[in-house]
């Protein structure tokens, strides 16, 4: 070999080794990169799994139905939101997490982000606690000592089972000067709840605060003897003196009145008045006219012009220091910590603190309570000058066990970005939590705010009825309701107090944000979703603002009207709350009050309106960390019921088929449809045909059940899954393969199947319902199903179960009967309750 040969061998060799180490080296980047996606992707992949598990969850992600009942026909949508939801946060987080666009596939970015589900906190109810009194009490036989009674009032037994508990330190500074206002914020546990302003031109609320003050009367004529006594002890005792001899017998014992009072449940006694103030609405109302201006106080030009000032006289800065401008979160900027990155013993801590709270307690401990935000407000909003006269609002938050830091973090929101002369209390309705921070050091700091009131329940209630009680203590011309893992943005309370400074009916919310649950990063973005409900399922969605409401706006700082509202953050007149008769009581814990009141808001005379100037952000939780104490979803299906039966006219029918009529126990609702009578309240078609005209009707089902052969006394069952041959099996009642429909169109559905004929075979079979001509029937006025365009009807075969097709006759073969009939069922000649199949529904 010479020279020259050498060199191109040596040159050959060295682009082959060269080659293939290149090769090898792209080989090993490639599966890289894929062993990383791979990793990345499986939080994600973890999270699908365990949503569709969790089919509890469908309300969140848009749909009420669980999947519960083996033959629920919407675990098929389920899954699909479940999905959604998945590929929602995959497209949230693609670029955070460098996931390829291919990851998402065909969804549109848009389209997914705007499916944002509004989720409130679920609840549980951990047992009840023994009041220590009551324990001593039945060790006395039950008989009142004078010794145990104002050791139960001013013991620290009772700070613990007091209904109320007030965490304000100072009083009153009563800026109105000549009013004699009483004090707006009592001292730290001193058991009073504050009493409404006697203002003039300002009626009394019918408030439930005069419990409080019965039960301490009650006390005192315990303890020391005779005081003031309710009127209607008073009443008694006039009609016993009319009757002498029966004045001994009717005599009520002050000492087992103080001891029922004791042992009862103050929240029944909430309840009481609650029902009172119902029955007291007039339907005469001006407000019953949707336009109705709250009353100008005297005052009025003392509170001219909106700036942020402090009447508190407060230092907050002293109080709470604000963090460096480019400290962890400030300008709602998202905070990543990466797990890889901490100590073991610091990763056991963020993973502990993610379960407890199913959102990033470690990062949000590491962003300032104070954190700034910027202010992203179209600039037409920055430019509208508030230079009208503005009612006070009084704030509610409830809250079970939440951080520290994102509860401290919506108060500081509120304070640093509210004219404060506008709040007339902040209410923290602490519902039976059990962690300590939340006790004696939560009342410690809010007491030097002095505008911060905490009142605590005695046992878990719920969303619903802890609203009810923040309520009872409120004093302030409007009721904004909060959540309490929330942030306000700069001029989100002044245009809603204005819509209602304008018009008394309306019901006022802000453009919901959201704030990351992993990072806490804020999405500031502009109003672009109204709220929805789908009929079918009675849940509640965000849809796209109608291209009608685009075109009636003429400014792009005039509200649009929705026609729901997600529930968790609005502001309404006190006034016009308790003219509606406040939330439905007998619903439980959370879960549809939301849609009950926009129904009732909007055909009451009302409004709902979402302000494109008023900005709210929200942490949307991964998942509820609440334990309600039994199934939610069961819950969620008792309230939604109530909300039909009372408001949805014929169209609840709609929502019943989906639960094949399994009603189950959902109280008593005669209250609720009594106020909407006195209310005059306009029916739900007009909501459709003026409010939601856009709304998704369902088609009608003409019958439901179980369809029972005459002659046989057998149900048709599907036999499984489609294609399949069905048979006549006997009646077992228990829905499932023998739960069918037939629909105005002609089709016989089973979940997403159909009854087809297959005219040459005559025989029928379950199989998909698109493409299929021979899937229509007519269901005649003698019990016949009969093949649509044909003289064929279904029969059964001497067998008892094959089922054929055969020329229609007299025969009681071919006659079949349906377990319902709608048009019955709304004209009322036959009822609809008790109809539906066994189950284990709320007993």
């Amino acid at each position: 070999m010479g020279r020259r040969g050498y060199q191109k061998t040596v040159c050959g060799t060295f682009l082959v080794v060269s080659f293939v180490w290149l090769s090898i080296t792209i080989v090993i980047v490639m599966y890289h990169e894929e062993l990383m996606k791979s990793r990345r992707l499986r939080e994600y992949n973890q999270e699908y799994e365990h949503l569709d598990e969790m089919h509890h969850l469908g309300p969140y992600l848009g749909n009420q139905n669980s999947g519960n009942d083996p033959d629920d026909n919407h675990n098929s949508k389920l899954k699909h939101n479940i999905k959604y939801n998945y590929l929602r946060n995959l497209t949230m987080n693609r670029d955070r997490f460098k996931l390829p666009k291919s990851v998402v596939g065909n969804v549109n970015n848009n389209d997914v982000l705007n499916n944002k589900p509004y989720i409130n906190d679920m609840l549980n109810q951990p047992p009840r606690k023994k009041s220590p009194f009551i324990q001593k009490l039945k060790d006395n036989g039950n008989k009142i000592d004078p010794k145990l009674v104002d050791e139960a009032k001013v013991g620290d037994d009772t700070k613990s089972d007091s209904y109320y508990e007030s965490t304000a330190e100072s009083k009153n500074e009563n800026q109105d000067k000549g009013s004699d206002l009483k004090p707006d914020v009592p001292e730290i546990n001193d058991n009073k709840v504050p009493e409404a302003p006697h203002e003039v031109n300002e009626k009394p609320a019918p408030v439930p605060r005069v419990i409080q003050q019965e039960h301490r009367e009650v006390e005192k004529r315990g303890s020391k003897g005779t005081e003031t006594k309710p009127h209607k002890q008073q009443d008694q005792q006039q009609k016993n003196a009319q009757q002498p001899g029966q004045g001994n017998q009717q005599q009520e014992n002050p000492e087992e009145k103080a001891a029922q009072m004791i042992e009862a449940d103050p929240m029944k006694l909430i309840l009481q008045q609650i029902k009172d103030v119902i029955n007291n609405v007039n339907g005469d109302s001006e407000l019953n006219q949707g336009n109705k201006k709250l009353p100008k106080k005297s005052n009025e030009s003392e509170n001219k012009k909106q700036e942020f000032v402090n009447p508190l006289g407060l230092d907050f800065d002293a109080i709470e220091p604000r963090a460096s401008p480019d400290a962890p979160g400030e300008m709602g900027k998202s905070y990543v910590v990466h797990t890889r990155d901490l100590p073991p013993v610091e990763k056991e801590k963020y993973d502990k603190m993610f379960e407890q709270h199913q959102f990033n307690k470690y990062v949000s401990d590491k962003i300032s309570v104070r954190r700034r935000l910027p202010d992203k407000r179209i600039q037409s909003c920055k430019d509208v000058v508030f230079d009208k006269p503005l009612p006070r609002t009084s704030i509610i938050i409830c809250f079970h066990n939440e951080a520290w830091s994102v509860l401290l973090r919506t108060i500081w929101s509120i304070l640093d970005r509210s004219p404060l002369n506008l709040i007339k209390e902040i209410i923290l309705v602490d519902d039976f939590s059990s962690l300590g921070e939340l006790k004696k050091p939560l009342e410690d700091y809010m007491a030097q705010l002095k505008i911060v009131k905490i009142v605590r329940t005695k046992k878990r209630e719920g969303l619903i009825r802890a609203r009810l009680l923040g309520y009872s203590v409120a004093t302030g011309e409007v009721l904004t309701f909060l959540d309490s893992h929330c942030e306000c943005v700069f001029g989100w309370l002044e245009p809603m107090l204005t819509r209602i400074a304008e018009n008394q009916t309306r019901a006022v919310a802000p453009v919901i944000n959201s704030i990351g649950h992993h990072a806490f990063g804020v999405d500031q973005h502009e109003a672009r979703d109204v709220g929805i409900v789908h009929l079918d399922t009675l849940s509640f969605h965000w849809g796209l603002i109608p291209k009608r409401e685009t075109q009636r706006r003429t400014s792009p700082t005039e509200p649009y009207r929705s026609p729901t509202m997600a529930g968790g953050i609005f502001s309404i007149s006190k006034e016009y709350f308790a003219h509606l008769g406040l939330y439905d009581a007998g619903m439980e814990i959370w879960g549809g009050e939301n849609l009950e009141m926009s129904f009732r808001i909007w055909t009451c005379g009302g409004s709902i309106e979402l302000h494109p100037c008023s900005h709210v952000a929200h942490v949307f939780r991964f998942k509820s960390p609440y334990n309600w104490g039994r199934d939610p979803q069961l819950i969620l299906k008792k309230n939604t019921i109530r909300v039909g039966e009372v408001w949805l006219d014929e169209y609840r029918f709609h929502y019943y088929e989906n639960h094949q009529y399994r009603l189950g126990n959902f109280g008593d609702v005669s209250e609720r449809k009594a106020l909407r009578q006195r209310l005059q309240c306009k029916p739900f078609s007009w909501y459709i045909e003026n409010v939601y005209p856009e709304m998704t009707i369902p088609e009608p089902v003409l019958y439901s059940g179980e369809v029972r052969n005459v002659a046989y006394d057998q149900c048709l069952d599907s036999m499984g899954q489609a294609p399949a041959f069905p048979k006549a099996q006997p009646c077992h009642g228990l829905g499932g393969n023998e739960y069918f429909r037939y629909f105005k169109n002609g089709e016989v559905r089973m979940k997403d199947v159909c009854l087809v004929a297959r005219e040459e075979e005559r025989v029928v079979v379950w199989n998909v319902c698109a493409e299929r001509q021979l899937r229509f029937w007519d269901y005649t006025d003698d019990n016949h199903f009969v093949v649509r365009g044909t003289n064929l009807c279904l029969d059964v075969t001497e067998g008892k179960q094959k089922l054929k097709l055969n020329p229609c006759s007299s025969s009681s073969t071919q006659k079949w009967t349906w377990t319902r009939k709608l048009a019955d069922i709304i004209s009322g000649k036959t009822s609809y309750l008790g109809t539906g199949v066994r189950n284990k529904f709320i007993q």
